[in-house]
């Protein structure tokens, strides 16, 4: 029986996103301090990442709850992105999204 396996979710702040939208994935990589895989440089993660930089631009504060990147293992294995669409509402209610990647290696 395998063991189960952890997910933390880690911010990806807006130096990783830009380098994204630059499509510089080895740079993308080294300042979220594991390895990001295609899928984060697909013409839908870019328009995420646009959206998101321009939320933040719009409400600083908002910044932490944007995007995190899904990371398994302690290897490090990036296995989508999620996030919440704002801070807590007035009851402390969030609404999250959340992608996982095609291309992400199965772990055995």
């Amino acid at each position: 029986m395998r063991s189960p396996k952890q997910v933390r979710f880690v911010e990806l702040n807006g130096g990783v996103m830009s380098a994204l939208l630059d499509g510089d994935l080895p740079a993308a990589s080294r300042m979220a301090g594991v390895s990001l895989t295609e899928h984060f440089v697909t013409d839908r993660a870019r328009w995420l990442w646009q959206f998101r930089l321009d939320q933040m631009a719009a409400d600083p504060d908002h910044a932490r709850w944007m995007v995190r990147q899904a990371v398994v293992d302690d290897k490090g294995l990036v296995v989508g992105h999620g996030g919440f669409h704002g801070p807590p509402d007035e009851v402390g209610m969030v609404e999250i999204g959340y992608a996982v990647a095609r291309d992400t290696p199965v772990p055995h």
